[in-house]
């Protein structure tokens, strides 16, 4: 299994988006579940949907959305690290 956010990062004033890829490289399905996590507690992380099913040699996507909590309408860019954790389950 191989996941990527694409692009690897996001922009936004208050909401910015990306989509996360999840590659099954195996020769069974599998389903890959999504854990979101603000590394700061400056911004909301949410993946939708929670979980994918993957065939095999196919691809899953999830939007993944940041919502600040805080918005900066002065100064300049801030940056909000946030972590994506990808749990896989084959079937059997």
């Amino acid at each position: 299994m191989r996941a990527e956010l694409v692009p690897r990062s996001v922009r936004g004033r208050r909401r910015a988006r990306g989509r996360l890829a999840v590659d099954n490289l195996g020769n069974q399905p599998l389903t890959a579940s999504f854990s979101t996590r603000d590394n700061g507690d400056a911004a909301n992380v949410e993946a939708n949907p929670t979980a994918v099913q993957v065939d095999p040699g196919r691809a899953g996507f999830a939007e993944v959305e940041l919502t600040a909590v805080n918005v900066s309408w002065f100064g300049g860019t801030r940056q909000h690290p946030f972590t994506v954790a990808v749990l896989r389950r084959h079937f059997v």
